[in-house]
């Protein structure tokens, strides 16, 4: 049985959004991602429903096996199932755009498990190989223009409360900021939602780095919407002075700081559970009521492809991967 998810929506931008995602409230409160939601449910149906015209086609999943040298970088024993075939993924032909992507960084049991430093990085270093890889799968390419960073306990809306909220995870991200940097693929790096005292102290971090593992910041995307005040629909003068020191660009994005509801992803896959060979803690765990640890996500990689010469967006799309822990 499969101990990780690798799952791809594909280009979501053939689709339309019309349908309703399972409810109930996130972990943080807010109202989930329907884009993301609806983009695993299409593409679970496009995987797994028969075909009209082919109905004696085999569902479109399969396994990759964990090698030990992935176990030894955060990877599960076991299997992965990847949703759909990767033999079945469809590219843009045009081939000319710039991508753009968003890693979410989250912390699944096993991550919690590893200590601090260089092991950590080692995971992380695997988890962005991984994502890189599943990438040029699912567009055919491998530069990437700019790679913004997103770590789940960064979460600064504009509000005073949240400016330190996860600091020990932007002074922790040292080894993964030396592994974008030096990765001749990934041209421009940026973060989402630092605060101004995350910025400074990512600026401290980079100033301690070896040139070649220290690119610059460019861009710190914001999601100044939801705070309770109108003065948050603007950036404060603090990050706005806080960016200026090293010319970071400052952009507006509407992500929801939980893209992943655990509540939701596990309604998802429990829709489709007698046609996915899921692994029996996934069942058992739902069935006491335990529907967060279910299924944990690992990353979560949001991609664009756009030709800025002529104002298309080529592609766009998600890619997932998740874990199942163990009983």
């Amino acid at each position: 049985m499969a101990s990780t998810l690798l799952l791809y929506t594909q280009n979501i931008t053939r689709h339309a959004i019309s349908w309703t995602p399972p409810k109930g409230p996130s972990s943080s409160g807010e109202n989930s991602n329907t884009e993301l939601l609806h983009a695993i449910h299409t593409s679970l149906h496009y995987a797994l429903d028969p075909c009209a015209e082919h109905p004696d086609e085999p569902a479109s999943f399969c396994f990759s096996e964990t090698d030990e040298e992935a176990e030894g970088l955060g990877g599960r024993k076991g299997g992965q199932l990847i949703v759909p075939m990767e033999s079945d993924l469809k590219r843009s032909k045009d081939n000319d755009g710039e991508v753009t992507v968003k890693m979410f960084f989250f912390e699944p049991p096993s991550l919690r498990g590893t200590l601090k430093g260089k092991e950590r990085e080692k995971v992380q270093e695997a988890w962005v190989a991984e994502a890189l890889t599943a990438l040029e799968k699912a567009t055919g390419k491998k530069e990437v223009w700019r790679f913004v960073v997103k770590l789940e306990g960064v979460k600064w809306d504009g509000q005073e409360q949240w400016e330190e909220v996860g600091m020990p995870e932007v002074e922790d991200i040292g080894g993964l900021w030396a592994t974008l940097s030096t990765n001749p693929l990934i041209k421009n790096i940026g973060v989402s939602d630092f605060s101004p005292k995350h910025l400074y102290s990512l600026y401290s971090i980079i100033a301690e780095l070896p040139p070649a593992s220290a690119k610059p910041v460019v861009t710190d995307h914001l999601n100044l919407f939801d705070c309770d005040s109108p003065p948050c629909m603007s950036p404060p003068d603090a990050v706005q002075m806080a960016a200026a020191k090293r010319g970071v660009e400052l952009v507006a994005h509407p992500d929801p700081h939980d893209i992943l509801p655990t509540k939701a992803f596990t309604a998802l896959l429990t829709e489709f559970e007698d046609r996915l060979p899921l692994p029996e803690s996934f069942k058992t765990f739902r069935e006491a009521g335990q529907v967060d640890q279910a299924v944990a996500a690992r990353w979560v990689v949001k991609y664009t492809v756009l030709i800025r010469s002529r104002g298309i967006l080529v592609d766009k799309g998600y890619i997932v991967s998740a874990e199942f822990p163990q009983c």
